[in-house]
C-alpha cells in the first residue's frame, strides 16, 4: 500500500510534520491527484475501503485510516525526494465501537540501502505515539510493517523531519567516514585488557569496549572530533553504553568548538551568556540516541563534548549533524573563549 505525500515542509533544523502546512506546487498537486485516483481504483485491495491515502494523523470521516490485510501488510510513503527524517508519529482508529491499532511495527526505508528500525507503537486507538530515528535517516521511501496489532493492522501517521537543505545530515562518525585518527580525548580508560579509546565514540558502536570512557570521572574530561574541515554543525546525537550489566551514561554535557584546534569557544545560552549545559542520556533510556540542536549553527572543524553529569561512569558515543559550508568560514553563534580548565 502506498501513501502519496504532500510536499515536504521546509523547517530548518527542528522537527516538523512533513505533510503539514507546506505550500503545494502545481506539479506536486497533480501528483497528489493522480495517486489519489490510482488508489481509489484499487480500493478493493483494502478491507472496507480503508485506503493508504487515509493514513494521515487525526484523519476524520467514516473511513479515516489505512487498514491492511493479509499475512505481511505494509504501508509506504513516497516523500517525492530524499528527505531528512527525525521520527514518526502513529495513531490507531476506532470503528463500529471497536479499537484497531498497531502495537509493534518495523520501519524500513530506501535511498542507497535498506535499514530497519523496530518500534513499540500504540496502546489504544486514539492517542498519538512518538518514536524517534536516532541518528536521523535520509530517505525518499518509508515503509511501515505492522507486527502486532489489535484486531487488524490500522495506521494513521505523520513523519517528522526536514528538507535536506536544512543541513542536519549525519557527518559520518557512525558510518566510519571520520577516521579513528580524528578522535582524541583528555584521557582514556583501560579495563580487563580493554581500551575504551576515543575512536570508539561512534553511535551504536558494538563490542566489549563500545564507547569512549575517560580515565577518571570528573568534569574536566573531554572528547574531541576533528571533522577534517570547517563544517556547518547544526546538532549532536549522544548515547550511553553498557559494560556487563552496568549502564554508563553522560546525563549532562557542554560543547566547545574551534576552527583551527587552538582557539576554542563555548556554546552559550543567549540570554545569560553562560555555558549551555545540554541534557544527555537518562537511566531508563541510555541506549537510545538523544538529539540536541544548535540554534544558530556552529561553523567549526573541531568539536569537543565536556561531560558535566553522569550515572555510574562517563561513557559516550555520538554523531555530529550538519553539512558542508559553501560560504567558507562564516559567523558563529554568540560564544566566548573556552578556559584552559575545560
Amino acid at each position: 500500500a502506498v501513501l502519496p505525500s504532500l510536499a515536504p515542509a521546509v523547517c530548518c533544523e527542528l522537527m516538523c510534520p512533513l505533510t503539514e502546512a507546506a505550500p503545494v506546487s502545481p506539479q506536486i498537486a497533480n501528483i497528489w491527484k493522480l495517486q489519489t485516483v490510482r488508489w481509489i481504483m484499487f480500493a478493493f485491495l483494502f478491507p472496507g475501503y480503508w485506503e493508504p491515502r487515509l493514513a494521515r494523523l487525526d484523519m476524520v470521516g467514516y473511513y479515516n485510516a489505512w487498514m491492511g490485510k493479509g499475512t505481511k501488510p505494509w504501508l509506504q510513503v513516497d516523500l517525492l525526494r530524499p528527505t531528512l527524517l527525525h521520527g514518526i508519529q502513529t495513531q490507531g482508529v476506532s470503528s463500529k465501537l471497536r479499537d484497531y491499532y498497531t502495537a509493534i511495527f518495523q520501519v524500513s526505508y530506501s535511498l542507497d540501502q535498506t535499514v530497519h528500525y523496530r518500534f513499540r507503537g500504540n496502546l489504544d486507538s486514539s492517542k498519538v505515539k512518538d518514536n524517534s530515528f536516532s541518528p536521523p535517516i535520509v530517505a525518499r521511501y518509508v515503509r511501515i510493517h505492522p507486527h502486532r496489532n489489535k484486531q487488524k493492522p490500522a495506521l494513521r501517521l505523520e513523519l517528522l523531519g526536514c528538507d535536506l537543505n536544512s543541513c542536519s545530515l549525519p557527518l559520518g562518525l557512525e558510518r566510519g567516514l571520520i577516521p579513528d585518527s580524528s578522535f582524541s580525548a583528555s584521557s582514556s580508560h583501560w579495563s580487563l585488557l580493554r581500551s575504551w579509546s576515543p575512536s570508539l565514540a561512534r553511535l551504536h558502536q558494538s563490542g566489549g569496549a563500545n564507547a569512549w570512557r575517560p580515565k577518571n570521572n570528573n568534569p574536566h574530561e573531554w572528547l574531541q572530533v576533528d571533522l577534517g574541515k570547517v563544517k556547518r554543525i547544526t546538532g549532536i546525537v549522544t548515547q550511553g553504553a553498557r559494560s556487563m550489566l552496568t549502564q554508563m551514561m553522560v546525563t549532562e554535557f557542554s560543547v566547545t568548538f574551534s576552527q583551527d584546534g587552538h582557539s576554542w569557544s563555548s556554546v552559550l545560552e543567549e540570554s545569560s551568556q553562560r555555558e549551555t549545559v545540554y541534557a544527555g542520556a537518562f537511566p531508563r533510556n541510555c541506549m537510545h540516541g538523544h538529539d540536541k540542536f544548535f540554534q544558530p549553527p556552529l561553523f567549526a572543524r573541531y568539536i569537543r563534548v565536556h561531560p558535566r553529569g553522569w550515572v555510574n561512569d562517563i561513557a559516550l558515543r555520538l554523531e555530529v549533524l550538519g553539512c558542508d559550508t559553501q560560504q567558507g568560514v562564516g559567523p558563529t553563534r554568540t560564544s566566548k573563549p573556552a578556559t584552559a580548565s575545560q
